[in-house]
Order: C-alpha cells, then structure tokens, then sequence
C-alpha cells in the first residue's frame, strides 16, 4: 500500500495509522456506507495531504512513530486552514489521563480497538455531519456579508447624496426660516446614516449601544446645525436597545435638539449663563426616560403640540405614540422635554 490512497466514494474521510490492517478494516467499513477515504501510515505526510486536500473528518491513530497522533492533532489546530477539522483519535488506551490528552490536543472523539462497527459508523456519522453543516453555515455567513456589505455601501453613498443635495439647495435659499428647514431635514438623514453605520461596525447588528449613537447623533448637529456656542452636556446610560427602537429615539432626539438648537439660543437663562444644552437618558423600574433641556426662552405656554402646524412637534408627539410613552414639557427655567415610556421589551436594558 502506497502512503496515500483515495476511493472515489462519497464523503472525504482521511483515516491516518501504522497499521495496515486497521487501515483495511476501517476503510471497508466506511467505503460500505458510501464514504470517499484516504489513507496514510505516517503522521507528516498525513499533515502534507490534510493541507492540500482538507478532508472533512480524520480518523487518526494516537501511537504512531516520528509524530504521534496527539501532536499530527496540535499542529492541526495551530494552522487556520486545518484547525476546523474534526479529529477523531483510534485508541486502545483506556487512561483517563490519555484521553484527555487528546482533547486537550484539540481532538473531538475517540473509537476505540478492537473496533466495534456500530460505533465506528456512528461517530463518524455524527462529526461528519456535523463539520458539513458548519460549512454550509459558513458559507452562507460569508454570503451574507458579502451582500451587506454591498447593502451598506449602496446606503452609505445615497444617503451621502441626499445630504450633499440637501445643502446644495439650502445654499440657494436666501430665507432664514426655510433654510433652517433644509437643516432640520438634514438632521433627521443623519439620524438614518449613523444608525446605519453604527449597525454596520458592530458586531451584533440585533442591539444597538444607544449611548454612542445618541452621543455621536447630537454631536453631529450641534456642530453641524448650531448657528452659536452651545454648552453641550450629556449623561446617557448604557443601553442596548434593537434597531427599531434606537431609529425611534434618535428620531426624537433629533426633533427636540433642533428645537433647542433653534430657540434656546437666546432669551431666559440662556442671555445669563449661556446657552446651554442637556441631555440625559436612563431606565429604571422597566421604565425610559429620555430628558432634553435648553436654559433659552420657554417654550409658550398655549402650544400642544397636536394642535399646532409645527411639523417637528407633530413628529415629536407622533414618534412618543410610537414608543408607546408620553412626552412632557416643563417650562421651569427653560424648556425640557421629558419622555417617558415602558422598556421592557427582550434585548433591552443598561448596565
């Protein structure tokens, strides 16, 4: 027998052993139920042919000469393209000692001599089936990424358009109060691209870690929509919320800084102190509270926001009905909006 042999039968099988005539047994036996197998008596060409070929499972000897099976199992593990191949030491050792060897080697099973053929063929069956399934799992990962990448990109770049041509108009708008409207729409784009971005660079795209995105989300507009020097002060738990349920609070974080940015600029506290900005958010009791304060002029008294043609407050009052919360206003040394809603919902909480 040549040091490696393959039969063209389904399944990819390397069994690895000194032994000619084990080699013969076991080979019959999975050759019978239709295996594709190879063999080899020598541990390095073993590891030459495991590089080239990547079988799917190996059947590997523990006392072999040169290299035994526990170190032809360690350099396995060491090398990336092989350390996903399952390992199944061929034993007589009965040890304890020796058979955690082979699982600290990386090994996942062991069959033991004399061979028994129904649990030869079931142990094989149970690892193979198992590393194919890992493949196709992670053939259909990489897919995935590749498609959200594309996704992302596509994204990324329309939405970068859409702000770059929202400037471009807001440009030619002489009108204060229409080109704030430029800004404010500006604002809720952004809203849209960091969330995307931020589901983008993390690694569980099904939470969101609210306080960098509400972080970077108000940042962004202050630098962006500030027409002065705002004192910006911010004090966000660290919670993990899904998606849809950070779109909905960065939505209304948008809504209410614009506002803020707009009219709290000037008048109230804001001509004294200087205006400032706050912003805090926490969960207590299974209950959110989102607070956003400017010192400027109060908000008027007469305003609900269901009844007035101010497109942000609807939208306020709207995206609140979303949350399944209500919205409060208190006018005492400026204007706070004050957010409440239940948090209950699987996945969501703060450390």
């Amino acid at each position: 027998m040549t040091d490696i042999k393959e039969d063209r039968k389904e399944g990819r099988v390397l069994l690895v052993d000194d032994n000619i005539e084990n080699l013969q047994v076991l080979g019959t036996m999975l050759k019978n139920e239709g295996y594709k197998t190879a063999f080899s008596q020598d541990g390095k060409k073993a590891l030459e042919y495991i590089k080239e070929k990547l079988p799917d499972l190996i059947l590997l000897d523990v006392m072999m000469p040169e290299i035994d099976g526990f170190e032809v199992c360690r350099r396995l593990k060491q090398d990336r393209q092989t350390s996903e191949i399952p390992v199944i030491f061929i034993t007589a050792l009965q040890d304890k000692e020796s058979r955690l060897e082979g699982f600290r080697s990386g090994g996942v099973d062991y069959i033991t001599k004399p061979f028994i053929k129904e649990e030869v063929l079931a142990r094989t069956r149970v690892n193979l089936q198992r590393k194919l399934a890992e493949d196709r799992l992670r053939v259909t990962i990489e897919q995935k990424d590749m498609l959200l990448r594309e996704i992302h990109h596509r994204v990324k770049n329309n939405l970068a358009l859409i702000t770059s041509l929202i400037d471009l108009e807001s440009g030619d708008v002489s009108e204060e109060k229409e080109r704030s409207k430029f800004q404010e729409l500006r604002g809720r784009v952004d809203s849209i691209r960091i969330i995307h971005e931020k589901l983008y660079q993390s690694c569980d795209v099904l939470n969101v870690r609210f306080r960098d995105y509400a972080a970077e989300l108000i940042q962004d507009m202050v630098d962006n929509l500030s027409s002065g020097s705002f004192d910006l002060r911010m004090d966000i738990d660290d919670c993990i919320f899904p998606p849809k349920r950070a779109i909905t609070l960065g939505l209304l974080i948008v809504e209410i800084v614009t506002n803020a940015l707009k009219y709290g600029g000037h008048g109230g506290k804001a001509e004294e102190e200087g205006p400032r900005i706050e912003v805090a958010f926490s969960i207590e009791n299974k209950e959110g509270e989102l607070k956003i304060y400017n010192n400027g002029e109060p908000i008027p008294e007469d305003i609900e926001n269901k009844k007035v043609n101010s497109l942000g407050l609807q939208l306020i009052d709207t995206l609140t009905e979303q949350l399944g919360g209500s919205m409060e206003i208190d006018r005492s040394g400026g204007t706070a909006f004050i957010i409440r809603f239940p948090a209950a919902e699987s996945g969501e909480g703060c450390r």
